[in-house]
Formats: C-alpha cells, structure tokens, sequence
C-alpha cells in the first residue's frame, strides 16, 4: 500500500528538483537578454548611455534580480543624470517576458537623480525640439510598469547653469513612486530634508513622464508641509516657521502658492517677537533656484502689507540678492519699531507706505546691508512716553494760541516723509511733522545702530509769539510778533535737532531765523 505514494512521491520531487534545475539554468541563460532589454530601456527613458556592474538572477520559484552599480550618463552633461548602488524586484516569468513588464515592487538603494539645467536654444529651434521629442512610450523598447518604487535614502540634485556655483543637493527619505510606466505620470510620496531654513518638508503629489531630451521639463505637482523651520540660520532674523502649499509646473519652472505662519517673528537687534503670516505665490526656477514673487500678502501682528519681487543668484558671486517692493495702506507703525526697537515703541499709529527693500549678498547681518527707499504716511501718531506726549500736547497748545488749556490734550501727531536706508542710516530728504497749530519740515539723518539725530529744518506755529503766553510775558513779547512771523502772521523759526534719540538736543538756529525769506 505505502508503495505506490513512495514511487509517486519519488517522481514529484524528481519533477520539482528538474523544474528548479532547468528554471535555475533558464535563469542563467537570460541574464544576457535581461541586461539587454534594462539598457535599452534605461537608455530610452533617460537618454543616455547606461553601465550596470553586475546583475543577478534567481530563478526559483520567481525571477528575482539584483542589479548592482548603474550609472546613466546623459549625453553632454558634466554629471550622471541617475546613479544607484543597487536595484532588486522579483517577477513572475510571464509578467517580465510578455508585451508589457509588469514588475510588482522595485527597492532602490544609494540612488540619486540629477536634473541638469535646460539647455538654452534659439526659440525656433527650442520649439522644433520640443515638438520633434519622441515620447518615452514610443520606440522599440517593450513598455515596462511598476506597482511601486520604494527608494528610502535618496539624493536629488539640481545643477545651476553657473558651472561655478555647487550644486543644489536635496535629501530625499521615504520616497515611494506609484504607478511607474513610460510615458505616464507616477504618484509620490516623500520627505525632504530641507537646510536652509533646516526642517523637513512632507510632500506628495505626481511626477512625470520623464522628459529624456529636457529632464528639466518633467512635469511634477503636489502637495507639502513645512514644519519646525528655524529661521534663525540667517543672520540677523529669528522665528519658527510652518508652511502649507501647493505647487505644480515643470522641474525647471515651478508655480508655487501657500502660506506660512511665524509666531515668534524676530529681527536679533531688538529681539522682540512679533508674529508674522504670509500667503504667497511664486514661481521658483528649480536649477538656479531663482524665486519671483507675484505676490505675497503678509500679516505682522496686526499690519498688513503686499510684496513682490525676486530672489535671485549672480554668476561668480555667492548668496542670493532680495529686491522687493513693498506697499501697506493700513499697517500699525509699533507693529514694525517692535522689530527694530528695543522696549515699548515709542510712537504710535496707522502707517501708509510704498517703496523697496534691496538686501544685497553677503555674510553680513540683516541690518547692516538692508536698503530702503520709499515714502511714508504716519496718521493719528501718538508718543507712549508720557513725558514725551505732555511736551506735544503743550506745543499744540502755544501753537494753537490757547497756551494752559488743558482740554487740548493727547493730541495726535501726522507725519510724512520720503528716505533711504544704506549702511544702517536713515536719511530723510522730506520729514513733515504736524499737531493742530504747529509743524515741522526737516531733512537730515538717523543711525538706526548709533542713534545719532542730525536734522536742520523749519519750525511753524499758527499764533505769533506773544500768543504763546499769557498775562505779562505775553504782553513783553508783543514786539517781537513781526521778527519771527512771515507774512504778519504765526510764527516761523529755523531749527537744529542734534544727539541721540534717548538725550535730542533742539537748538534755535539764529542765522537762517532772522533772514526775511522763508526757505
């Protein structure tokens, strides 16, 4: 009885062990073939030259494969377009050797994808180039699809036109591609490590088909999340910032938009916080890494405020150079000396401002290279020191001709001017300063760092001199009514303000007062 099952036992084991063997031989024999048909289709997906070290193959019970050491090297650029240490997937025979390759999971490790910069053509032919492309599912090459691509450490590299500058180096963890087929877009999922400002970026989204002639050109959208980035890598500001967005376009031409949120918002010299939001839109040229703002709409606390502008980089030189121009018609004027100032701002108000912010290259603070130039209106102003604010109050007073009414009191002031920024230096080529009865127009400078006050300027007063006063002093400067008036009326004075912004010293200069024209 135990015969029959031993023979038949016995011949199914001989099968088993001839089917392994002729599978292992098979294997064997198709490594040549495999190796083939993987060139010529790396080759046509990335146009380019294609070196692999070494593949193995397995044939029991599937075709498994190890491929080690490929490089593909695209014609005319300095770097290998991929690199991988290592690829591995396993397959079943009909599904890798029929009309179309179906590969179930793919591992890759050490790889690394580098994107070149477009190359530049005259229009026409860029053109003709673009048309004449020949899509990556086209060709001889039998069409390959992959369930997924798992490459956890991977290294993407973006090399600027500038032969001069390093490249751009992005790692990449977690990376997942779904869907991988010629000539189709491919679902991601990655996590890149993000240097400056350090954090890590969580995105997802599509990418692809591959553009072999222009890798620049793939198309890729998403997706991201920003999280935990300290700004306090670039000198002179401080904050932890957390973005949100989305993106689409080429490689070589992305359209972002999103927003960002700053709570603790800082420029170093003054180090107060004040939170700051942001909901941009940019287009970021991903080989030079170039950024056009178009625009963003931010928030400082309770001021808000438009910029647009660019960042951009310069052949030969390092670090990027920011120019911006900037319009706010309802900001809070302590929402930006806060920034600036150390303690309580010492003034006040709602701010209107138009201009431009230029940050040029450098190593330098923030502060010390800054450049500004605009015009600014300051409405309904009030000074916080109460000493301060008194002595406005009483110039309102005298210049109204009401001197010791106390029911004018925490007047507001209005100011308006037009200056510039360079070297930590404000310079003021107009500053109108006014409450109800007296102004003041002045030029000069203010060292944002020293805080040295050098201005020179008139002084005007509704009421003549005499109105200033009451009772006999009043009466003993009525000759003088005519010496200081212009026209026969109010009161006009020359005057000089020197020092610091903690000790000013105003001076009456005598010269210019006493001249009969008023300049």
């Amino acid at each position: 009885m135990r015969k029959p099952w031993l023979v038949a036992g016995g011949i199914v084991l001989a099968i088993l062990a001839g089917a392994a063997i002729w599978l292992t031989n098979k294997a064997n024999q198709l490594e040549p073939e495999l190796r083939a048909r993987l060139i010529a289709y790396l080759e046509s997906r990335f146009d380019g030259e294609v070196n692999i070290d070494k593949l193995d193959i397995a044939g029991v019970p599937r075709v498994e494969v190890r491929v080690s050491g490929i490089r593909v090297h695209r014609r005319g650029d300095r770097y290998p377009v991929v690199v991988a240490k290592s690829l591995r997937f396993h397959a079943d025979y009909l599904d890798l050797f029929g009309e179309i390759k179906h590969i179930n999971l793919v591992r890759l490790e050490g790889f690394e994808l580098t994107i070149p910069p477009k190359r530049e053509k005259p229009p026409g032919e860029a053109e003709a180039s673009k048309s004449a492309q020949p899509k990556p599912s086209e060709g001889s090459v039998p069409a390959v699809v992959v369930d997924q691509v798992v490459a956890d450490n991977t290294l993407l590299r973006l090399v600027p036109r500038d032969p001069e500058k390093p490249l751009r180096d992005f790692e990449l963890y977690g990376l997942r591609l779904l869907g991988v087929g010629a000539g189709k877009p491919m679902t991601y999922h990655a996590k890149l490590k993000n240097y400056k400002p350090p954090g890590i970026v969580d995105s997802t989204g599509t990418f692809g088909p591959w553009v072999p002639g222009e890798p620049g050109e793939s198309p890729l959208s998403g997706n991201y999340t920003f999280t935990d980035a300290d700004l306090g890598v670039f000198k002179g500001i401080t904050g932890t910032l957390q973005s949100t967005g989305k993106f689409g376009g080429e490689l070589g031409h992305i359209e972002a938009e999103g927003e960002t949120r700053v709570p603790n918002f800082a420029l170093k010299m003054a180090n107060q916080q004040v939170p700051l939001t942001t909901h941009y839109k940019a287009i970021i040229d991903g080989t030079s890494g170039n950024t056009d703002l178009v625009p963003v709409d931010a928030m400082l606390n309770k001021s808000p405020f438009r910029v647009s502008g660019s960042v951009e980089g310069q052949k030969g030189v390092k670090g990027k150079e920011v120019r911006l121009a900037v319009k706010m018609t309802a900001a809070r004027l302590e929402d930006f000396m806060r920034l600036s100032v150390k303690g309580n701002p010492p003034i006040v108000g709602a701010l209107a401002y138009d201009g431009h912010i230029d940050i040029p290259r450098g190593d330098e603070q923030v502060v010390d290279k800054i450049g500004l130039d605009g015009t600014f209106v300051l409405n309904g102003a009030r000074f916080t020191s109460k000493e301060i604010q008194d002595k406005i109050d009483e110039l309102s007073r005298r210049g109204s001709g009401h001197p010791g009414d106390e029911e004018i009191d925490r007047v507001r002031s209005r100011m308006r001017g037009r200056f510039t920024l360079r070297d930590t230096v404000l310079r003021f080529s107009e500053l109108h300063y006014e409450v109800p009865g007296a102004s003041v127009d002045v030029i000069g400078t203010y060292g944002l760092k020293s805080e040295e006050i050098a201005f020179a300027g008139t002084f005007r007063m509704d009421a003549t001199v005499s109105e200033t006063f009451k009772g006999m002093k009043s009466i003993m400067l009525k000759p003088f009514d005519r010496l200081f008036s212009r026209k026969g009326q109010g009161t006009v004075l020359s005057i000089k303000i020197e020092g610091t912004r903690a000790h000013p010293k105003f001076g009456l200069d005598a010269g210019r007062t006493f001249k009969k024209a008023d300049k």
